[in-house]
């Protein structure tokens, strides 16, 4: 039987099918943490900075623990980013690059992307390009 988890961290109760939903703090960050079989997805939505980013670290904390195949992060949704959101990408790709295949990331919007680029990160973060 496949495992099958949906977490919302952003305090808007159960959902329409009956799966777990969590509110940590008020702030302009959503994470969706979710699932199925054996991989794990985490989905960003709003502002990754420095009120926002022990979230987002905790969060991947928990899913590193777990058994999943494959954990990947979206940051799709992402509007903005600072430093503390940089340090948590970075410090998860850290985390993860013992099993290197299990992690990655899908790119953020281009205001996202320039800054990462500025930084240098964009060819060293574990990037997968959608198909």
């Amino acid at each position: 039987m496949e495992a099958h988890t949906h977490v919302a961290l952003d305090g808007s109760g159960p959902t329409q099918h009956g799966a777990e939903r969590r509110s940590i703090g008020e702030s302009p960050l959503t994470i969706r943490s979710e699932r199925e079989g054996p991989t794990h997805l985490i989905e960003v939505f709003g502002d990754l900075d420095i009120a926002t980013a022990p979230r987002l670290s905790q969060e991947l904390h928990r899913v590193e623990a777990e058994d999943a195949e494959q954990v990947l992060l979206d940051l799709s949704g992402l509007r903005f980013i600072d430093s503390a959101g940089v340090r948590v990408l970075m410090g998860g790709t850290a985390r993860f690059r013992s099993s290197s295949t299990r992690f990655h990331m899908f790119r953020g919007a281009p205001g996202i992307e320039r800054m990462l680029s500025l930084l240098c990160l964009d060819h060293h973060l574990p990037f997968l390009d959608r198909a």
